[in-house]
C-alpha cells in the first residue's frame, strides 16, 4: 500500500509538473502569425479602417510573459495626406506571471520603437482620429455557460510606458499648417492606468531640440487632482511652465498659473533661429540682453479658456491684461492690453550691429513631405471664429524718440477682419491712422479701408526717421496731409480718392497697381503748384547744371544686339498727369501734362507737352511700338523757345545772346520707321537763320549708325556773327558786306565703326571747313579731324572785317590756315599745321594733353620773312626816322599813374605749356631782327622764357624771364645786348648818324605785387651798360679845350671858338655805368664818360612809383684840370624833366682868364665886345639894353665911350654854350 501510494504520488507530481511544463513550453511552439486574420478583422471591425501585421507576433511566459508585433500599419481616413496613421517598427509588452495566474494583468512596460503618428485635421473639418464603431462592436460580450459565469474585465495595472525615436505630425489642411515632433523619446512611470504619472523625456520641434517634464497626481474623479508640466527650449533658454489642479468632478477643468520666462530674449531667439533655421542671424537679436517674462493665471475647460492677471515683461517694458477663449460653439479669442511704455529702442537691433549683412543661408528642408502650400485662391477666414484684439500703449520709444497714443483695435466676426482703428502719433506732430476690413474674396485676401496722415512739422519726422533735409529750405516740409481710399489684394492694388497736401502745394489723384508677371499700373495725377526747388538740396541742383563733369569713365556703348527698349515690354502703364505751376531750377513751368499708354510694348505718346517752360513751349506725339520685337517709331516734336534768357535758366546755363537778338527759336521735326532705318528731318530755326539735319539712323545698334546730311542758311553773315558771337566785331572798324552765309555736311557711319564728319562753310568769298572722323564711344572717344580756312585774297578778307583797311602793298596773296589734330580728345597731336597770309608763312607741330589736372599744351613754330610794311596802311607812320623832340607840357594824359587795379593771373594756372618759335627775320621800317628764337614754358602757373633772342644791330640781344601766378604773383626778367651799334640804331630810330659805337647791355630785375602799382614799387636788380669806341658829331670838345689855352690874342680866339662850336666830333672811348633797383628805385652813382679831352661823371635817381628822376652830370676839360666842370641835371616827371644847365662856375672861371690877359680891353679897342656879347646874350632871362650911339668930334680927343650894361658873367658863358650846344 505504502508503495502504491508512494507510486501514485509520484505519478500525481509527474503528471503536474508535466501540465505546468506543457503550460508554460508549448505557447512558444505555437505560430501566433496564424491569428493575424483575426486580429485584423476585429480591428477594422472595431475601427473601420485596416490593420496590417506585417511582421511576426511573438509570445512566451519565461522568463516574464511578453508579447512583440513587428512592422505594424494603421490606416489613415480617406482623404489623408498619407496611406497610414500610425506606422511603428515594433510594439514590445512585458506582464508580470503571479499576478496573471490569479486573472490579474500587470503590465510592468510597454515599448514603441520608432512610431510615426499623423494627426490630420481635413479641409472639410474631418478629423482622422475618430472612428465611427459598429452597433454591436462596442457591446460587452455575453458571458458564456461556462463555470467562470459571466466574467467582468480583468483588472489592468500598468508601471511604465516608452516610446523610442518616435515621430508625430499634426496638420491641418484647413489653415495650412503643419506640426512636427521628432526624434521623440520619453518615458512615462505610472502607477497604473488612472495614474499617478511622471513623464520625462527629449524631443525636438519643427527641428528644435526641446525637454519634457511633467506630473501629474491619480486621476480621482471626486476631486481636484495637481498637475504640472515644465518645458525647456534652445538650450533651456526659453522656458514654460504649467502649474494647478485638474478636476474631473465635472467634467476636466483646470485651473492654475503659466508662465514663459527667457532670461535672456536675444540669446533665446538667436538660438531659435538658429534652431529653425539653419545659421543664426549675423546682426545683434530682437531683445539682446533684455529679459521676457509672461505670467498669466488660467481657468480653463473644454467650453473656455481665460487667461487673467496677464503680465508680460520686457526688459523695463511692462503690458498688462486678458485674453478670454470661448471653445463652445463658434470659438472666439478676445485679447485686450495695455501699458504705459514700450521700449522697442533696448529690443530692436542697433543699427550699428546691423551694418554686417548676414550670410547666406540655406533653407532647411523637413522630411515627410513638409509644410502644405497654400494654394491660390484657397484663402479664408474662419467663418466658425471670432475675435477681437485691442491694445493700447501710451508711448512707443523708438529711434530715440516716443510714438505716442498707439493703439490697435479689431475684430474677427464671421470670416471677415476689421480693422476698427490703428492709429499713432510719431514725432513731429504726425498722426497715422489706418482704418479697413480684410475679407475673403473669392478665394483671395482683400483689403478695403482707408488710410489717413496729418503733420504739424514733417521735417521733424523724416529727420527722427532718418531722412537727410538739410538741404531743404529750412521753411519747407512743414504742414501735410495725405488721405486715400485702399483697395487691396494679392493681384491688384487701388488707391482712390486721394488727396494730398504738402506746404503750399495741393495734389489728388488715383493710383491702380496690377501685380502680375507684366506689372501694369494707372496713374492720374494732378497738382496745383509746386516749388521743385524749395525742396532740392542746393548740392544737387549744381550738380544737374550742363558742364558738371561726371565722375568716372565714360561708358561704353552696349553690346550688339540688345535693347535697351525691351524693358518696356516688362510694365504696362495708362498715366495721366497734369502739374498747373511748377518752379525748377528758378524757371517756372506753367500747364505741363503727360498723358501716354504703355501696353503690350507699344508707347503711344497722346499728349505730352508743356505750355510755358521757362520761355519755352514744347509738343510731342507719336508711338512707338514692338519695344521688345522688333521695335519701330513714328514721333513729331515742335519745341519753341519764345524767350531765350528764360530758357537759358532751365539749362543752367547763362545765354550770352539776348531774346531780342535771337527773336523766335523753333525746333521741328520727325522721326519714323523701325529702329534699323529711322528716318530723321529736323530744322532749326534761329536769328533768322536754319540748320537743318535730315537722313537716316539706326539708333539702337552699337554705335547708332548714321547716314545724315546738314545744312545751314543765313541771308546776313553779319548779322548772324553779331547774335552768336556779341562783341566779336567791335573792334573791328567798319565792316565790309559779308554776303549770305551757306554751310553743308554729312556725318555717317564707316564700316569699321567710327563716324566720318565732313563741314564747310563758306562766306564773304571764303571758306572753312571740318573734314575727318572720330569715335566717340570709345572709353575716351577719339579723333582724325582736320581744319581748314581759306580766301583767294587776304587783304579782301581783312576788308571783310575792316572795310577802311587800305594796305600799302599790293597784291599780297591769299589767306590759309590749316592743322590737323588727332588721337584721343584727352591727347591730341596737331600735326600738318600751317598757316599763310601773303609770302608770310608758318608751319608747325604740337600737342593738346587734357589727361592730367588741368590741360597740357605743347607747340613749336617756324616762321619765313615777316614783311610788315606791305601790310600797314600808307599813311602809317614807319619806325624811320623821327621828328624833333617836343616836351611833354606838365601834367599831360601821358603822365598816367600806375593802376591799382588787381591783375587776373590765374591764366597761367589754368594751362601748363611749351612754346617754341623761330623767325627768319622781321622786317618792319629800319628795324631787321634776324633769326629770333622764343624757348618758353608754362608749368603749374609758372611761366619761364628761358630764352628769347636775335640779332639786331650788328649786335645780339637774349632775354629770359619767369613769372608765377601765386598768391603774391612774381616776375623775374634778365636781358643781355652785345656788340650792339649805336650809330645804326640812331639811324634806325631817329634818322640821324650823330652818335656811334657798340652797345653791352645787362640787367636783372625782380618784383611781385598784385597789380600794376604793386609790381613797380617792390622792383628791384641791378644792371650796367657800356658803350665803346664811340663818336658824337655837332661839336668838337678838343678844339674847344684847345681855343681855352690861346686866350692872349682876343681876335684868333673868337673865330677858332666861332669854328670849335660850328662843327666837328668829338670822339669817346667809353660811356660806362651801373645802377641798382631798390623797391621801384633806380640809383646810379658810376656813370662815367671818357671822351676825346673831357670826361664826365653822373648820378641818377629815377623814382618809378611815382614817376620822377633826378639825373646830375659833371663834365671836365681833360687839358684844364683847374676849370670847373660844366653842370646839367635832369629833375621832374619822367615824361617831362626839368633842364638845368649848371655852368656858373666855368663862366666866372673863363671871364676870369679873359681878364687877367686882356682880352675883354682888346675887344673893346675893336668894337666887338657889344657884338659879341649879343651873340653871347642868350644865356640870361633878357639882354642888357644897348648904349645910346655918340658920334664924336673929329678934332676933340674922343671922349670916352659910355659904359656899356655890365654883362654878367654867368649869362656871357651860358650864351656861349647855348651856342655850342645848339651846333
Amino acid at each position: 500500500m505504502e508503495a502504491f501510494l508512494r507510486k501514485l504520488l509520484i505519478g500525481l507530481a509527474i503528471t503536474v509538473v508535466a501540465l505546468i511544463a506543457a503550460v508554460l513550453v508549448v505557447p512558444s511552439f505555437v505560430d501566433w502569425n496564424g491569428y493575424k486574420p483575426e486580429i485584423q478583422n476585429a480591428a477594422k471591425k472595431a475601427t473601420g479602417r485596416d490593420l496590417r501585421l506585417e511582421g511576426d507576433i511573438g509570445l512566451s511566459i519565461l522568463p516574464s510573459p511578453s508579447l512583440s508585433v513587428e512592422k505594424v500599419a494603421f490606416a489613415n481616413i480617406e482623404g489623408g495626406s498619407e496611406p497610414q496613421m500610425v506606422r511603428l517598427d515594433s510594439l514590445r509588452v512585458h506582464v508580470a506571471l503571479l499576478p496573471l495566474l490569479s486573472g490579474k494583468v500587470h503590465v510592468t512596460s510597454v515599448t514603441l520603437i520608432k512610431p510615426t503618428i499623423v494627426l490630420e485635421k481635413m479641409a472639410d473639418g474631418r478629423v482622422n482620429w475618430e472612428f465611427p464603431v459598429d452597433g454591436d462592436a462596442g457591446a460587452p460580450a455575453s458571458g458564456g455557460s461556462g463555470s467562470g459565469g459571466a466574467g467582468s474585465a480583468p483588472a489592468i495595472a500598468l508601471d511604465s510606458a516608452k516610446i523610442e525615436d518616435g515621430t508625430l505630425l499634426f496638420r491641418d489642411a484647413a489653415g495650412g499648417t503643419e506640426h512636427r515632433i521628432e526624434a521623440l523619446n520619453v518615458t512615462v512611470a505610472a502607477g497604473g492606468l488612472q495614474g499617478p504619472f511622471d513623464v520625462d523625456g527629449t524631443f525636438k520641434y519643427q527641428g528644435m531640440p526641446m525637454t519634457l517634464q511633467a506630473s501629474a497626481g491619480r486621476l480621482d474623479t471626486q476631486r481636484p487632482n495637481p498637475v504640472k508640466a515644465v518645458i525647456s527650449a534652445a538650450e533651456n533658454a526659453l522656458t514654460a511652465t504649467v502649474s494647478g489642479s485638474l478636476d474631473m468632478t465635472g467634467g476636466p477643468a483646470f485651473k492654475g498659473d503659466a508662465s514663459v520666462d527667457a532670461p535672456d530674449l536675444g540669446k533665446a531667439v538667436e538660438r531659435l533661429t538658429a534652431a529653425l533655421g539653419g545659421a543664426g542671424p549675423a546682426v545683434a537679436p530682437i531683445g539682446a540682453g533684455q529679459r521676457l517674462s509672461v505670467k498669466s493665471s488660467v481657468d480653463g475647460s473644454p467650453k473656455a479658456v481665460n487667461l487673467s492677471d496677464l503680465v508680460v515683461t520686457l526688459g523695463e517694458s511692462r503690458l498688462q491684461g486678458n485674453i478670454a477663449v470661448a471653445l463652445a460653439g463658434g470659438p472666439s479669442v478676445d485679447a485686450k492690453l495695455t501699458g504705459n511704455r514700450l521700449d522697442l529702442d533696448a529690443l530692436l537691433p542697433s543699427a550699428k550691429a546691423s551694418d554686417t549683412a548676414p550670410p547666406k543661408t540655406t533653407a532647411p528642408t523637413t522630411s515627410g513631405g513638409g509644410a502644405a502650400a497654400v494654394e491660390a485662391g484657397s484663402f479664408a477666414l474662419p467663418a466658425g471664429v471670432g475675435g477681437s484684439v485691442d491694445v493700447a500703449i501710451d508711448a512707443v520709444q523708438y529711434k530715440g524718440a516716443s510714438i505716442r497714443k498707439v493703439r490697435l483695435s479689431g475684430d474677427l466676426v464671421d470670416g471677415a477682419g476689421n480693422l476698427r482703428l490703428v492709429t499713432a502719433q510719431l514725432p513731429g506732430g504726425t498722426e497715422v491712422t489706418l482704418t479697413g476690413t480684410v475679407l475673403a474674396d473669392k478665394g483671395e485676401p482683400q483689403f478695403v479701408g482707408r488710410i489717413e496722415a496729418i503733420s504739424d512739422n514733417l521735417r521733424s519726422t523724416l529727420e527722427w526717421a532718418g531722412v537727410d533735409v538739410a538741404g531743404v529750405a529750412p521753411d519747407r516740409l512743414r504742414k501735410a496731409s495725405i488721405k486715400a481710399a485702399v483697395v487691396a489684394t494679392p493681384k491688384k492694388v487701388d488707391v482712390t480718392d486721394w488727396t494730398m497736401e504738402l506746404d503750399a502745394t495741393k495734389a489728388k489723384g488715383g493710383l491702380t497697381l496690377a501685380i502680375r508677371e507684366r506689372l501694369a499700373f494707372g496713374l492720374s495725377l494732378e497738382v496745383d503748384r509746386i516749388n521743385v526747388d524749395a525742396y532740392l538740396p542746393q548740392a544737387q541742383t549744381q550738380a544737374s547744371k550742363p558742364g558738371t563733369k561726371p565722375s568716372g569713365d565714360a561708358a561704353a556703348p552696349s553690346d550688339a544686339g540688345s535693347n535697351p527698349l525691351a524693358a518696356l515690354s516688362s510694365v504696362d502703364a495708362n498715366v495721366n498727369i497734369k502739374i498747373g505751376e511748377a518752379t525748377a531750377f528758378g524757371v517756372p513751368v506753367r500747364d505741363a501734362r503727360i498723358d501716354a499708354l504703355l501696353q503690350n510694348g507699344t508707347l503711344t505718346l497722346r499728349d505730352v507737352g508743356v505750355a510755358d517752360l521757362g520761355g519755352a513751349k514744347a509738343t510731342v506725339a507719336g508711338v512707338l511700338r514692338d519695344a521688345a520685337g522688333k521695335p519701330s517709331v513714328d514721333m513729331t516734336f515742335d519745341v519753341t523757345v519764345v524767350n531765350v534768357d528764360r530758357f537759358a535758366k532751365l539749362l543752367s546755363t547763362e545765354s550770352p545772346i539776348s531774346a531780342k537778338q535771337l527773336g523766335q527759336v523753333s525746333l521741328k521735326g520727325s522721326a519714323a520707321g523701325d529702329m534699323q532705318n529711322v528716318k530723321l528731318d529736323a530744322k532749326l530755326a534761329v536769328a533768322g537763320g536754319s540748320f537743318g539735319v535730315k537722313g537716316t539712323a539706326e539708333p539702337l545698334s552699337a554705335p547708332p549708325k548714321l547716314d545724315l546730311a546738314l545744312a545751314m542758311a543765313h541771308p546776313d553773315a553779319k548779322k548772324l556773327i553779331a547774335v552768336l558771337a556779341p562783341g566779336a566785331l567791335a573792334n573791328s572798324g567798319p565792316l565790309g558786306p559779308l554776303g549770305p552765309l551757306n554751310g553743308e555736311g554729312t556725318i555717317g557711319t564707316r564700316p569699321d565703326g567710327r563716324y566720318a564728319v565732313k563741314l564747310t562753310v563758306n562766306m564773304a568769298g571764303g571758306s572753312a571747313g571740318l573734314v575727318g572722323n572720330t569715335n566717340p564711344f570709345a572709353a575716351v572717344p577719339d579723333v582724325d579731324m582736320a581744319v581748314e580756312a581759306s580766301h583767294p585774297d587776304a587783304v579782301k578778307l581783312i576788308r571783310t572785317f575792316s572795310a577802311d583797311y587800305r594796305p600799302a602793298g599790293s597784291n599780297l596773296g591769299p589767306f590759309k590756315a590749316r592743322t590737323r589734330f588727332q588721337g584721343p580728345v584727352d591727347n591730341l597731336r596737331l600735326f600738318e599745321t600751317e598757316l599763310g597770309l601773303g609770302r608770310i608763312k608758318a608751319t608747325g607741330e604740337g600737342t593738346v594733353d587734357s589727361r592730367g589736372a588741368k590741360p597740357a599744351v605743347r607747340l613749336a613754330l617756324a616762321v619765313n620773312k615777316v614783311e610788315v610794311d606791305p601790310w600797314l596802311p600808307p599813311s602809317a607812320p614807319k619806325p624811320t626816322g623821327a621828328a624833333p623832340a617836343v616836351p611833354v607840357p606838365a601834367g599831360s594824359a601821358a603822365a598816367r599813374e600806375w593802376s591799382r587795379e588787381r591783375i587776373d593771373f590765374s591764366g597761367l594756372s589754368a594751362v601748363d605749356a611749351d612754346l617754341t618759335a623761330t623767325i627768319e627775320s622781321i622786317v618792319y621800317g629800319s628795324y631787321v631782327v634776324d633769326n629770333a628764337k622764343l624757348v618758353s614754358k608754362l608749368k603749374d602757373g609758372v611761366l619761364d622764357v628761358s630764352k628769347l633772342a636775335g640779332g639786331m644791330f650788328g649786335g645780339t640781344f637774349d632775354l629770359t624771364a619767369q613769372m608765377a601766378d601765386r598768391p603774391t604773383p612774381t616776375a623775374a626778367v634778365v636781358i643781355k645786348v652785345r656788340d650792339a651799334d649805336v650809330r645804326q640804331a640812331a639811324q634806325t630810330a631817329a634818322s640821324t648818324d650823330a652818335v656811334s659805337g657798340i652797345l653791352t647791355y645787362d640787367t636783372d630785375l625782380k618784383t611781385q605785387g598784385r597789380s600794376e602799382s604793386e609790381l613797380v614799387s617792390a622792383l628791384s636788380g641791378n644792371g650796367s651798360f657800356t658803350v665803346r669806341d664811340g663818336v658824337v658829331k655837332g661839336f668838337d670838345l678838343r678844339a674847344f679845350s684847345d681855343r681855352l689855352k690861346e686866350l692872349d690874342r682876343a681876335p684868333d680866339f673868337i673865330q677858332l671858338a666861332q669854328r670849335a662850336l660850328s662843327g666837328g666830333q668829338t670822339s669817346f672811348t667809353a660811356l660806362t655805368g651801373t645802377y641798382a633797383v631798390t623797391k621801384g628805385v633806380l640809383r646810379s652813382t658810376d656813370i662815367k664818360l671818357q671822351a676825346d679831352a673831357a670826361t664826365g661823371d653822373a648820378t641818377a635817381v629815377v623814382d618809378l612809383p611815382p614817376q620822377q628822376m633826378d639825373v646830375n652830370a659833371a663834365f671836365r676839360l681833360s687839358e684844364h684840370p683847374g676849370a670847373p666842370p660844366v653842370g646839367v641835371r635832369l629833375v621832374g616827371p619822367l615824361d617831362n624833366p626839368r633842364r638845368i644847365l649848371q655852368i656858373e662856375e666855368l663862366q666866372a672861371y673863363v671871364l676870369k682868364r679873359m681878364v687877367e690877359r686882356g682880352v675883354l680891353k682888346q675887344l673893346d679897342k675893336n668894337g666887338k665886345v657889344q657884338d659879341l656879347l649879343k651873340g653871347l646874350g642868350g644865356g640870361s632871362s633878357a639882354p642888357a639894353p644897348a648904349p645910346a650911339p655918340t658920334t664924336p668930334s673929329p678934332d676933340a680927343v674922343p671922349a670916352p665911350a659910355p659904359e656899356p650894361a655890365p654883362v654878367k658873367p654867368e649869362d656871357a658863358m651860358r650864351g656861349l654854350l647855348k651856342g655850342l650846344l645848339k651846333q
